[in-house]
């Protein structure tokens, strides 16, 4: 028996996708995709709560505020907005970013101020104040405003960020990067800096509880209403950008749902192969998710998988699970001599669900002695009687065809079994091929076959293929180690 251990410990040995799969002690796994250093993010897909975060994700709405079409609707001219616990979620004091997608329901400016976003201390509360405006009105409309308060409730700096038109249905994405310790907050529109680098500092202290989308933290009407939507709310503890970038989709799920592969970069060509035994998957102890296989016999040029009846040519979306790739593994027809066999993993996940690949191990019979465990011939045998030669064995073997033959001393056959003609003659056949045996009955007495002692010489071939003759076992047995009783 040969068996091919797969244990994951080095990279370079295997081919997978590295932004989504990851080696780590002696484990392949899903990698985590959270960016660096959010510690809040919203993709209000289903409804107003956080996606993922570092504290409570629940969002408290006020006056009607919903998720419609995968963003935060607010695009209605009244005061809606949503209140989340900044601890730990948007605490950070001194460096951090606030990112988020915005969709004006207004041309240029509107008729009320529009407050995207703010961080502070609690409602109505100007300690460690940090919100963007967008003033109304004709004389200071279209200004994009920043606003930001130290812990005393001192003003750190108010900026004029741009004069923005915004354009009514279309998605702009705000970046807000400060450092109030070294005096570097920049503003990005679409990726691009506004305006030049604040470079006022300030103390801002760790009693920052409130993270308000959609208001100001003092939300007054008619002076300021809502009326836009937002998608993507991020907020990072550090600073994201110091110059221009190239806005890119966000991960909205932990781990990738797009079941990457991994597979080894050299093939196994096992020297001498009867049939495949055995297909087994070690996972790693923090597995959530799932794993299929695909199996390759010419190096990955081709994928193949079990369809319930045969290994088939299979798609991306077409892969068995190790149980039932176990099951099945004898049916691989093995191309003789060698096979360039690849095993490719697929690891499935549900978005939220870690997959961890600790090992495979792939067992194989290459030797008759693996195939045939024992053959037991009767001590007590009835003269002119049927008498049964057992052979315990492997039950891979059923995939291939057997011969039996019983030759005397000289090497001389005496009589032959053989399925892959159908049988034997009418003294000597080849029956019962069930539960991991099967039996040579021989119809005769073999006294006057042979003088002293015989053997049994049992062939394997392949069924499939038919292509050549694997091994050969024998059996002695003497003529006195048979006791021959008179009926």
């Amino acid at each position: 028996m040969s068996q091919k251990v797969y244990n994951f410990t080095t990279a370079s040995d295997y081919n997978y996708d590295a932004t989504k799969i990851e080696f780590v002690n002696g484990i392949a796994r899903l990698k985590d995709l959270t960016p660096i250093k959010e510690t809040f993010y919203a993709n209000y897909n289903t409804d107003i709560n956080g996606s993922r975060g570092l504290g409570d994700l629940t969002g408290t709405p006020r006056n009607g505020a919903s998720v419609s079409g995968g963003k935060l609707d607010l695009a209605h001219n009244d005061l809606r907005y949503v209140d989340y616990d900044a601890h730990l979620n948007a605490d950070s004091q001194q460096t951090g970013c606030f990112r988020f997608k915005v969709t004006p329901n207004y041309n240029g400016a509107d008729v009320s101020e529009q407050v995207f976003f703010c961080n502070t201390t609690a409602p109505r509360l100007g300690e460690n104040l940090i919100y963007i405006r967008h003033r109304a009105g004709s004389s200071e409309g279209g200004y994009l405003v920043l606003h930001m308060y130290d812990f005393q409730r001192n003003l750190i700096k108010e900026a004029i960020l741009l004069y923005w038109t915004a354009v009514q249905g279309q998605e702009y994405e705000f970046e807000l990067n400060y450092d109030l310790t070294n005096g570097e907050t920049r503003f990005f529109l679409d990726g691009i800096q506004q305006g030049v680098t604040i470079t006022e500092t300030g103390v801002r202290d760790s009693n920052i509880r409130l993270l308000r989308i959609g208001s100001g933290h003092y939300p007054t009407i008619p002076s300021q209403v809502s009326n836009f939507k937002i998608d993507d709310f991020q907020v990072f503890s550090t600073v994201q950008h110091t110059e221009n970038y190239t806005p890119e989709s966000i991960p909205e799920n932990t781990y990738s749902l797009d079941k990457p592969t991994v597979y080894p970069k050299l093939s196994w060509n096992p020297t001498s192969p009867l049939t495949m035994l055995s297909f087994t998957e070690t996972l790693g102890v923090g597995n959530e998710g799932s794993i299929g296989y695909q199996i390759s016999q010419d190096a990955g040029v081709t994928w193949k998988y079990w369809d319930g009846s045969a290994f088939v040519v299979a798609t991306s979306e077409q892969y068995n699970d190790a149980a039932i790739l176990n099951s099945v593994f004898s049916n691989l027809t093995l191309i003789a001599p060698f096979d360039d066999l690849i095993t490719k993993s697929i690891l499935i996940s549900n978005g939220e669900q870690k997959v961890e690949l600790d090992r495979m191990v792939i067992e194989i019979l290459d030797s008759i002695n693996d195939l045939i465990v024992s053959v037991d011939f009767p001590r007590q045998v009835v003269k002119g009687d049927t008498f049964n030669i057992k052979c315990q064995v492997n039950q891979s073997i059923f995939d291939w065809q057997i011969r039996a033959s019983i030759l005397d001393n000289s090497g001389h056959l005496i009589k032959l079994a053989n399925t892959l003609s159908g049988g034997g003659d009418s003294e000597i056949d080849i029956i019962d091929q069930i539960n991991g045996m099967f039996f040579i009955k021989v119809a005769k007495d073999l006294t006057t076959n042979f003088d002293d002692k015989a053997r049994v010489e049992i062939e394997i071939e392949n069924s499939a293929e038919k292509i050549y003759t694997i091994w050969k076992y024998n059996f002695e047995f003497k003529k006195e180690e048979i006791t021959w009783e008179t009926p």
